[in-house]
């Protein structure tokens, strides 16, 4: 895809500007502001995307892919490779802005200097010069007056917004120097499969021996940071739960149990229980606010919201939502009422054997987080509950070959595809692989359709078990 389209410095800035252009009268005409670096700039240049039209949509798409393609060209192989290696200093320089506060030390209205900057976060006024003024040259501060620093709109974000405090926090101090054992894992354990050989692992390995989701059960404060920078993830337009309810025939079921397998095996996270019973409600004022009952039912399995939204267009249909004990006991409180009795909950761990016959199992984002042989065993245990008209649902992304994305969303999926493979020791997966799993799993399972449903990041992957 990349390589067919025209190379010409002049087509492409053309294009460039025929797209800004109409973006700026979009914006205009839904009295929208316009892009800005300014501290009080919107966050969100489309605050609802739902409404977002595709030829929107594709002009901002086209305006990222081919800023890229003309700064990629004009810089030439040889320094666009050098630049392909400075990134590095960009997240150190964010791990530094996390760790000591220093977002948080330049007050929104007014601004600091360095001298008051070091004297709020104890470093040298060098070392904080240093620091922020390389932010600056991404966008992340503004030095308006001579050693005198304010917010730009990056910066305020970190301040303004705990969500994405938390998702800088978790990938400058776990997913950061995880990346930096990638490389070692591969020779100390090539092609593993385990979370315990998994380049987190390697480079936690004082700390977390076992791998991610047991320094999470382990760490109150790296657990609290996760779940807000999950929570980000989870409002993602491509990621909303209508998706699932919209993009599959729900109907055809018919009168039918639709079981809802919980996201993490209680043996896994334990501990994570006693976080989501309120033990971080007394944390540190340094890290971000403590969770909500209602924040709380969030986290963890599904918690039944993805059920609820289906039940609720498909009155046939009833739901056993599988999940954690306390997340199940906070979930079966916040249940609307016209669902009760349609929508029930159960303690499970989806290592062991299933122990509900169902006419269908939703599995949601399970299996990225597994290698081939725990996402097996995890489907296996689903088999012997299935009957000759069972399906298993799997919503996951299914990976496209090369060329077959916008720019974005080819960095994002590759991006993610090894982001798995550096936290968990998995993989997300293309349809062929997809495939391999399913017959490794049970030789009588076939996947029976993929789709996407407009909109989603998702596929929906229908997986039915051959009697013959």
């Amino acid at each position: 895809m990349h390589q067919k389209k025209p190379q010409d410095l002049n087509e492409i800035a053309v294009r460039i500007s025929k797209n800004a252009a109409l973006l700026t009268e979009y914006l205009d005409a839904q009295g929208l502001p316009q892009p800005s670096f300014a501290a009080d700039a919107a966050s969100e240049l489309f605050p609802n995307p739902n409404n977002e039209s595709q030829v929107v949509h594709a002009a901002r798409e086209s305006i990222l892919e081919d800023s890229k393609t003309l700064s990629d060209l004009v810089l030439g192989p040889v320094e666009r490779l050098k630049w392909t290696i400075w990134p590095m200093i960009d997240i150190s320089v964010l791990q530094v802005i996390y760790r000591f506060r220093l977002a948080q030390a330049v007050p929104l209205d007014g601004g600091a200097t360095y001298t008051e900057i070091a004297k709020d976060t104890g470093l040298s006024q060098h070392r904080v010069a240093s620091v922020i003024r390389q932010a600056m040259t991404n966008k992340i501060f503004h030095e308006d007056k001579r050693n005198h620093v304010v917010h730009t709109a990056m910066s305020a974000i970190l301040v303004k917004d705990p969500v994405m405090w938390d998702w800088v926090g978790h990938f400058v101090e776990e997913a950061y120097p995880t990346s930096a054992k990638w490389t070692e894992a591969m020779v100390r354990y090539p092609n593993s499969q385990e979370p315990s050989e998994s380049p987190f692992a390697v480079a936690f390995r004082n700390s977390a021996p076992e791998g991610f989701f047991k320094y999470l059960a382990d760490n109150n404060v790296p657990q609290a940071r996760f779940f807000g920078a999950m929570k980000g993830v989870g409002t993602a337009p491509g990621l909303q739960h209508h998706h699932i309810a919209n993009g599959y025939a729900w109907d055809k079921l018919g009168n039918a149990t639709v079981v809802d397998v919980s996201l993490f095996p209680q043996s896994t996270c334990c501990n994570v229980l006693l976080f989501l019973a309120g033990v971080l409600r007394n944390c540190s004022s340094n890290m971000r606010p403590c969770v909500t009952d209602q924040e709380q039912s969030q986290v963890g399995g599904s918690a039944g919201h993805v059920s609820i939204e289906i039940a609720k267009k498909f009155p046939n249909l009833s739901f056993v939502v599988q999940d954690f004990p306390h997340t199940v006991h906070q979930a079966e409180k916040t249940l609307p009422t016209e669902l009760k009795g349609r929508v029930s909950y159960m303690p499970h761990d989806f290592f062991e054997p299933q122990p509900v016959h169902g006419r269908a199992f939703l599995m949601r984002h399970i299996c990225h987080d597994w290698s081939d042989k725990y996402s097996i065993k995890i489907l296996q245990r689903i088999v012997p509950a299935m009957g000759a008209d069972s399906k298993i649902i799997i919503v996951e992304n299914v990976v496209l070959p090369p060329g077959q994305y916008s720019f974005l969303e080819e960095k994002w999926t590759r991006n993610m595809d090894l982001h798995m493979f550096s936290m968990l020791n998995s993989q997300e997966r293309s349809e062929d692989e997809w495939t391999q799993l399913v017959a490794a799993a049970d030789p009588r399972l076939r996947i029976a359709s993929i789709e996407k449903p407009p909109g989603s990041d998702d596929s929906i992957i229908e997986i039915v078990l051959s009697q013959s």
